[in-house]
């Protein structure tokens, strides 16, 4: 039986930890989210998805209608 090859690259903590802090700096500067995880995605050599996958949970961009509740 043939043993099959992973075809995703496992990234370090370290280059984790830097797609995430170059994220919250270009947050600043681009006008929604996706552009800025497409712009560091490319700087850091990884898919779009893969970086927001990374970022999931971690509070980025503005709140969403589902996560915003309302308190009478």
């Amino acid at each position: 039986m043939e043993e099959k090859k992973k075809t995703s690259k496992r990234y370090s903590a370290e280059v984790r930890e830097r797609a995430v802090r170059l994220l919250r700096e270009a947050l600043k500067d681009h006008a929604s989210e996706w552009a800025a995880i497409q712009l560091i995605a490319s700087k850091i050599g990884c898919t779009s998805e893969t970086l927001r996958g990374r970022t999931a949970g971690v509070g980025f961009g503005k709140p969403s209608a589902m996560a915003v509740s309302v308190t009478a």
